[in-house]
């Protein structure tokens, strides 16, 4: 049906299934496809599965993405009982807090009630309490990494996407590397820098997907190691989490990796090749 959006839910979480029960029955006028994420091939989501089960993503009708707080508000514009109550939700003070709101509920929902296994986030298990069948355990160790910078629009995403390709490019030993990435002052669901874009697409890696994502505790502890872009990002990830301070490091150990935000496209291939040699010998100490 031409004019639709699509809006991707966790199938598995009590609470998404009553959001989306919700949408449908206020969705008269059938604007709003929902699908279940988890019965839903990774390819065809429109951010990466882990950013989906942070957040009810949603693809526009005019092919926009959004993301938690957003794309409910959207939702619920679309629905013709829900119009004029969507419109409040974009005042600015309920919009900032309904985000946050959002992102608190969403990080500290039941674990009980989400379709994601603590520890193995990729993993999409029956959360019933008790162990799952042996065949459904992977053998497969997984290790987290994480980069962080300011806004999660330049640098991090940039060295996210570096990282998995250097990691892509190795033998299988029987590890699994998780990438993610992160802001410390990052909005939820901002699209990555056009010239960020632009210089990983030259070397062959796509951010096209890549939606920013605040910086929280749970990712930290969820991470072996938290690579900081500058020695400010590593003291303000360490006060957002303490009590992890020893994993929160800064990429380079001399220094930070300047912000190459408001610059041309040279600037952000300078620092792409400045992240790729920090990258390279980062994950050659992990190794050792």
């Amino acid at each position: 049906m031409p004019g639709r959006d699509t809006c991707f839910y966790d199938g598995r979480c009590s609470y998404c299934v009553r959001t989306t029960r919700l949408i449908r029955r206020l969705d008269w006028l059938g604007r709003i496809e929902l699908r279940d994420l988890t019965r839903t091939p990774e390819h065809e989501l429109p951010v990466p599965i882990e950013e989906a089960m942070r957040g009810m993503p949603m693809r526009t009708s005019d092919g926009r993405v959004l993301v938690g707080y957003p794309a409910i508000r959207r939702a619920l514009r679309r629905t013709p009982v829900g119009f004029l109550p969507a419109l409040a939700m974009y005042l600015p003070g309920v919009s900032w807090v309904g985000a946050r709101v959002y992102r608190y509920v969403a990080d500290h929902r039941p674990r009980a009630a989400c379709a994601i296994a603590p520890g193995a986030p990729d993993t999409l298990e029956p959360m019933t309490g008790a162990p799952p069948p042996p065949q459904a355990r992977s053998p497969v160790r997984e290790r987290v990494i994480l980069f962080v910078c300011t806004g999660n629009t330049c640098r991090s995403p940039m060295a996210e996407a570096i990282a998995r390709g250097q990691l892509s490019e190795r033998e299988p030993d029987g590890t699994a590397f998780r990438v993610l990435s992160a802001g410390v002052s990052a909005s939820l669901g901002s699209p990555a820098a056009s010239e960020a874009v632009e210089t990983m697409r030259e070397l062959g890696l796509d951010l096209q997907a890549h939606r920013s994502s605040p910086l929280t505790p749970e990712m930290v502890e969820r991470a072996e190691v938290v690579f900081c872009m500058t020695p400010a990002h590593a003291q303000a990830a360490r006060a957002i989490a303490p009590g992890s301070e020893s994993k929160i490091v800064t990429l380079d150990p001399d220094g930070g990796v300047p912000d190459p935000i408001g610059m041309g496209v040279e600037v952000y291939r300078q620092t792409a090749g400045r992240l790729t040699e920090l990258i390279r010998a980062r994950l050659e100490e992990l190794d050792s």
